[in-house]
């Protein structure tokens, strides 16, 4: 066929759930959170509207358990394993910051959505 695989626009009810990527003690390295796992309500964005499950992943760049090498690692790893691809039609990317002088938490989000193609 002249045509390759073609992904229809993001609807709920055709979610991927299953588990991808190499098996990390037998199960997939990437596993789906409902929304109620991840406690993330869902997003309406220019293309479709997002409920608050999907495959999650934290990066640490500071503290006990992450450096900013652990973190590059861990980017490199998801490009590897094809973490986005082209059934991917969403990407949030969410993190906290502290601002001392007024003692305040602030947890801006970076949506980047890609349309059927």
């Amino acid at each position: 066929s002249l045509v390759g695989l073609c992904y229809g626009g993001f609807r709920q009810s055709l979610e991927d759930t299953n588990g991808f990527g190499p098996l990390d003690r037998g199960l997939p390295r990437y596993t789906y959170s409902s929304a109620d796992e991840t406690g993330v309500p869902s997003f309406t964005g220019q293309v479709a509207t997002y409920g608050g499950g999907g495959f999650p992943l934290i990066l640490r760049t500071s503290g006990i358990l992450g450096t900013l090498d652990n973190a590059q690692t861990t980017i490199s790893q998801l490009k590897k394993d094809r973490w986005i691809s082209r059934p991917t039609r969403a990407i949030f990317v969410q993190w906290t910051l502290y601002s001392p002088s007024d003692k305040r938490l602030m947890q801006p989000q970076l949506v980047t959505e890609f349309p059927a193609s």
